[in-house]
């Protein structure tokens, strides 16, 4: 248990850049929502507001600052090409190459945030409105100096009926007396703009759980690009009417002197000035937070649209058992990346707008790019019946990118680990590596040792894949690093009572029965043991 519990620390020691980083995020949040909600708290500027709403104002103001914060950065966090860049131009340090492919799960807490800071910010308006109706509904009356508890309502209906002077400004945004609050919602551009951003929070946060995603794909993919579009228009338009005020006049107008002799105003004494309080729409910020992640965003899109004019020619089509295809495209030199990346695939002739990730399992040497799909889904299951009925078919390809699995060359020793159709990054990785080791040159930079594991749960996978881990082998063999590979090959299930007696019978041959290759097939694994 001891020794577990180390191995597990150890484990974790990796994972503590991302928590270090999402730490600080939150404490970035925190210290943010106290700030402002202390300041909307004390500040003479909202005196009078906050007497009509008391502290909902403090809530809602602070809640929608963290919401702009986390908005800012939320479209950063998917720009793929300018993190591509990052990590592949920048001089970083694994732990910061490990954190920047994480980007996709900053992406969702920020969003959870975003989610969290949301239902404050709506619940502390809703309180807002109410007290509104209820100061609009208020009766005036003079300050009584003499009776023991503060009755404010005067003060209210003072407040609420400043419109109705002479080039005078409004604090209260309800104008109609008796009024419904839900209806008093629909009336404000930040009510309705209010609501249809939380329905499409909503329907985003709802369609973007892991059981939509993989089961419904399409579905995740459009309400992301309809919805996100949809909350962001709003996002930006939210306070375009300037529902919230600030007192513009506290010199002549100090309102804790003067909001108790609210029924003489205006004042002036040689001891007191109390003109009539003059009020000006807090100035919305909420579209300068996001624009600049919406321009790159945007140019980002530009780029993707541009790639999706190119059309690359399928070169060659394979179809595998397992139900898999391979994909060949004749890639004209347009298209450079490294062992370890992928790309987004895109059929105009199944659909315009889906694209889908694929890692590439083609070496930089070779000259053609190449994917393996497992068709499982609507979209991969088209692909395969269009290209078998119609093979002059041309590709939009946007990409490449980055991803964790480019990066084994920078490490002496590597583990790669591999299980069903999730071996594809691994298939570019090591063609790679057998391409060095067939040149004269022989230098594989950094890396001296490669630990290969592949978890199959049928023997038609290794179709594909064993004749790329044979030429390795061989290659390898050939060369002067003959200790540069170490793999294993696990079956966990999938063969037949007469499989398995040839399997026993094969045992003491040379080599394997379903591979070809000198290292067995085993058929339980326990990398523990293996790793130490």
């Amino acid at each position: 248990m001891i020794v577990q519990a180390l191995k597990n620390i150890k484990l974790l020691k990796n994972e503590i850049p991302r928590y270090l980083i999402l730490g600080v995020w939150l404490l970035i949040n925190l210290i943010a929502f106290l700030v402002v909600y202390f300041s909307f708290h004390n500040s003479l500027k909202y005196f009078y507001l906050r007497k009509i709403v008391q502290d909902g104002i403090s809530w809602s103001r602070a809640s929608a600052f963290c919401i702009n914060l986390n908005a800012a950065i939320i479209l950063l966090l998917v720009c793929r090409n300018s993190i591509t860049y990052l990590r592949s131009f920048m001089c970083c340090s694994p732990n910061v190459v490990r954190v920047i492919d994480k980007h996709v799960s900053f992406h969702r807490y920020a969003a959870y945030l975003i989610f969290f800071f949301t239902i404050i910010h709506t619940i502390g308006h809703v309180h807002n409105v109410e007290n509104f109706v209820e100061a609009k509904n208020a009766k005036f009356k003079p300050f009584e100096k003499n009776t023991n508890q503060e009755d404010l309502s005067g003060l209210f209906s003072t407040l609420s009926l400043l419109n109705k002077r002479p080039n005078g400004t409004f604090l209260n945004p309800v104008d109609t007396e008796n009024a419904v609050p839900v209806f008093e919602v629909f009336k404000l551009l930040a009510g309705v703009s209010g609501i249809i951003m939380c329905l499409s929070l909503s329907l985003l946060a709802s369609t973007s759980s892991e059981n939509i995603r993989k089961s419904f794909y399409n579905l995740f993919w459009y309400s992301h690009q309809i919805f996100a579009l949809v909350f962001m228009l709003f996002f930006c338009i939210h306070g375009a009417q300037r529902i919230v005020k600030i007192q513009t006049n506290i010199k002549t107008h100090n309102p804790q002197q003067c909001y108790l002799i609210y029924s003489e105003w205006p004042v002036k004494t040689e001891t007191k000035q109390c003109d009539i309080p003059e009020f000006e729409g807090f100035t919305p910020v909420s579209w300068i937070w996001v624009l600049p992640s919406i321009i790159l965003y945007l140019l980002e899109r530009l780029i993707r649209f541009i790639r999706s004019l190119r059309k690359f020619k399928l070169a060659r089509f394979i179809k595998h058992p397992s139900n898999v295809i391979e994909l060949q495209i004749d890639k004209m030199n347009r298209i450079k990346y490294r062992a370890g990346q992928y790309v987004f695939l895109n059929l105009s002739e199944i659909s315009f707008f889906e694209w889908h990730p694929f890692t590439i399992t083609s070496a930089p040497d070779d000259q053609y790019l190449s994917v393996h799909i497992r068709c499982t889904g609507d979209w991969t299951s088209k692909l395969s019946s269009k290209i078998e009925q119609e093979k002059s078919i041309g590709f939009s390809v946007d990409g490449p990118f980055g991803s964790c699995a480019e990066d084994v060359f920078k490490y002496e020793t590597v583990v790669l680990i591999g299980a069903g159709i999730g071996v594809t990054p691994y298939a570019s990785i090591l063609k790679h590596i057998w391409y060095i080791l067939s040149t004269s040159h022989q230098n594989t930079a950094t890396l001296q040792k490669v630990y290969f594991f592949w978890v199959s749960s049928t023997i038609d996978s290794f179709e594909w894949f064993g004749s790329l881990l044979q030429d390795l082998e061989n290659s390898i063999k050939r060369s002067n690093r003959p200790d540069l590979l170490d793999y294993r090959i696990y079956l966990t299930r999938g063969w037949s009572l007469k499989q398995a007696k040839e399997i026993a019978i094969n045992n003491d041959q040379e080599y394997d029965l379903f591979t070809g290759l000198s290292q067995k097939t085993n058929y339980e694994y326990r990398f523990n043991l293996l790793l130490g």
